[in-house]
């Protein structure tokens, strides 16, 4: 995902929302991260954690834009006051309150680099495929590219040898727009938001007193559960048995399901330590929680960062990933 070029004045944006990383905070209000590579969490705060320079910024127009940032910010606002209640297990949602969440759930899932970069991978295959199509119908190529010749008047050579290369592997192509990749990530979120609110229904666990819930810089994570007590991870949300896992702050965990009933459970300390495994997992490089032990540090050094989406996750054609 390309970085704007002439993105004006330099400006923090976060991926991961300030107000949502609070809840993994200490009493202190810290915010303990775990890096992929290092020996030791490291204390900081959610300000400093989960973000990119100018990350909604697009300049496709010609000029810096920032109102995606500023969009975010007012649907953060709207939000944040329920997930914070959603710690207290005697709360209940509205139904419009349950709506926002879950397309709430369907943003934090498409925002985060791992998945706007895996837009780009897809956009330029996509593009390739169509140039490659196109290449193999001879007298249509030749017309689009006299066409370009004519509206330009730049020669591109030789056609024949022009469209053999088009048509073949032998090069591959970016997608380096911003504002082209933000259009695509707001469509993947309507899509998703109304498949969520079409068809699923959540739960949430509360972890034990002596424990707590991790979240990662990728904090949306799907899942397929298999037979055999192990899951399946990157699975389209469209699929009958995907469940979807989102850690609404160190309490509370909610997974989203068809099956969903709208319950409030205690999870057990095996079943939040399989939660934070999930999370370690899925993490790009990494794990928010509060607290810091160099214990989790080697677990999430030998069990983190296994998830990239397009290599073993989110992959097409496949009944399952390999």
């Amino acid at each position: 995902m390309a970085n704007p070029s002439q993105a004006g004045k330099a400006a923090d944006h976060h991926y991961v929302p300030k107000f949502y990383l609070k809840g993994f905070t200490d009493k202190q209000g810290s915010l303990w991260v775990y890096e992929k590579g290092t020996n030791a969490p490291r204390e900081s705060t959610p300000k400093k954690e989960g973000h990119r320079e100018n990350y909604y910024t697009f300049t496709d127009r010609g000029f810096p834009d920032d109102s995606t940032e500023k969009m975010l910010s007012k649907v953060e606002s709207m939000v944040a006051p329920v997930m914070k209640k959603l710690a207290n297990p005697l709360f209940k949602m509205s139904e419009v309150q349950r709506s926002e969440l879950y397309s709430f759930v369907a943003l934090t899932f498409v925002r985060v680099p791992a998945y706007r970069e895996f837009i780009d991978t897809q956009a330029a295959k996509m593009a390739q495929r169509f140039v490659q199509s196109c290449a193999m119908d001879r007298e249509k190529f030749y017309a689009v590219v006299q066409a370009y010749e004519a509206e330009t008047g730049q020669p591109l050579g030789d056609q024949e040898k022009l469209r053999e290369f088009a048509a073949s592997n032998n090069y591959s192509m970016t997608q380096r727009s911003a504002g082209y990749n933000l259009l695509l990530t707001f469509q993947s979120c309507i899509a998703v938001s109304e498949v969520l609110e079409s068809e699923y229904r959540h739960d949430i666990y509360y972890a034990p007193a002596d424990s707590f819930f991790m979240t990662c810089d990728n904090p949306v994570t799907t899942i397929e559960p298999d037979t055999d007590g192990t899951a399946w991870v990157g699975m389209g949300v469209g699929r009958p048995r995907t469940e979807i896992l989102f850690p609404l702050n160190k309490r509370a965990c909610m997974i989203l399901r068809r099956s969903g009933r709208e319950t409030q459970i205690r999870a057990s300390s095996h079943r939040t330590r399989q939660i934070n495994e999930m999370m370690m997992g899925v993490a790009q490089r990494c794990v928010y929680a509060p607290a810091g032990y160099r214990r989790l540090s080697r677990i999430f050094n030998e069990r983190g960062c296994r998830i990239k989406y397009g290599e073993n996750a989110f992959l097409a054609g496949q009944e399952h990933p390999p």
